[in-house]
């Protein structure tokens, strides 16, 4: 995905200008961008920008990238607000422009696509100093490529110098020899003879070709003979092998891009799937650590809850065994309520003595020797009971007695 001030090529840079990719340096293509690469059909913003991502795949990123492409919507926002609408896009990347190679500038204007190319801005000096820096040293020049020479390439190339002045100013460059070093005369504006499309559906296409033809010449040295030949730049560009192509190839071009989209689109669903299966065995992982944790805090709750009723029983236990009461004992010659004398009583729960063995025999033994002399009370010796029977019989008057009475 990319937005407004997202540029497709190597200077992928954080605020501090270190390498921070982020999902605004991805382009995003749907199915409706897609169809567009059916022939007849016109180029959006969307699948030239993917263009120019992928053609420059291989650079470095961060600042160490020669070359620089801005989205279609760099010019689109130029043309419309001036340089200050597009400070961020170079200053919050910390990009210094004048230490390319190449700048790439697509343009998207009434239905139609052209390509603006700034080349060696940084050497803007070696226009001033002609007598000092050979012919054949590398020079500065602003090259447009238009398909169909629709655009005005004067009113484009007069918004890139106004551009490249802020941004030398910006970066404290100061002027050159006293002026200001972007003109018409020191920025030249060349447009070399370069194939033009044959319909009126194939420029966006176009600017893709000629995008790439460009990129792989960034190594070569634009002179300021290249610059100021009689046909400009016929050697470097128009006769260059490179530039050979015909509406046949432009047509080869759409195919090769919808089968680069669809191997991409595979890969990329490939790699979100395993993405995704990632995530979900991290949560995974998290949701079992979660579990086993909480069964752990469980079982710990339990182990202690467990220790607790068994301290618990014998609390109690020990309490009730301990229970003891004083009691007066006057026999042991101590009053009631003191501690001389007294007999230690110990109880259970239910209230009853708890007694050791021997207190328990000697109890038993006790208990029997009073049974014993309670029955010994009530039996009466047999002489004693034989001379009871007898005053009792003589107390008994006979019958004939009773009978004179």
């Amino acid at each position: 995905e990319m937005d407004d001030q997202s540029t497709v090529g190597g200077d992928s840079t954080d605020d501090k200008g270190n390498a921070s990719p982020s999902r605004t340096h991805y382009v995003s293509i749907r199915q409706d961008d897609k169809d567009r690469l059916c022939p007849g059909q016109f180029l959006n913003d969307s699948l030239v920008d993917f263009w120019m991502r992928w053609i420059s795949r291989g650079e470095p990123q961060g600042k160490d990238s020669d070359v620089h492409f801005f989205t279609s919507h760099f010019m689109t926002t130029l043309k419309k607000d001036g340089p200050k609408a597009v400070y961020s896009w170079t200053a919050k990347k910390n990009i210094d422009v004048f230490k390319k190679k190449f700048i790439f500038v697509p343009v998207n204007a009434d239905l139609h696509w052209s390509l603006c190319v700034v080349v060696n801005p940084g050497l803007i000096a070696n226009t001033f100093e002609d007598a000092l820096v050979p012919m054949t040293a590398e020079h500065p020049c602003i090259l447009f490529l238009d398909s169909l020479k629709m655009h005005s390439k004067h009113n484009y190339a007069k918004h890139i110098r106004k551009w490249l002045n802020f941004q030398w100013k910006r970066l404290g460059k100061g002027k050159v020899h006293g002026v200001t070093p972007f003109r018409d005369d020191t920025m030249r504006l060349k447009s070399p003879k370069i194939p033009y499309q044959e319909n009126g559906c194939d420029c966006g296409v176009f600017v893709c070709r000629y995008a790439y033809n460009l990129y792989k010449m960034k190594h070569l040295k634009f002179t300021w003979d290249d610059i100021t030949e009689d046909k400009p730049l016929r050697t470097l560009i128009t006769c260059n092998p490179a530039f050979e192509f015909d509406m046949a190839d432009i047509a080869r071009i759409r195919g090769e891009i919808e089968t680069l989209i669809d191997n991409l689109s595979k890969l990329y669903l490939r790699i979100k799937e395993q993405e995704k299966a990632k995530k979900r065995a991290k949560r995974q992982a998290i949701e079992s650590y979660k579990t086993s944790e909480k069964n752990a805090s469980s079982s710990n709750s339990s182990t202690e809850n467990a220790s607790e009723e068994v301290a618990n029983a014998a609390s109690r236990d020990k309490d009730s065994r301990s229970e003891t009461k004083l009691a007066a004992s006057e026999e042991n010659g101590g009053p009631a309520g003191s501690i001389e004398g007294a007999t230690v009583v110990t109880k259970d729960e239910d209230g009853d003595v708890i007694m050791s063995p021997s207190e328990e025999k000697e109890n038993i033994l006790q208990q029997e020797v009073v049974v014993q002399e309670k029955n010994t009370s009530e039996i009466v010796a047999p002489e004693k009971l034989a001379s009871k029977m007898e005053n009792t019989s003589s107390d008994i008057p006979e019958d004939g007695e009773n009978k004179n009475q």
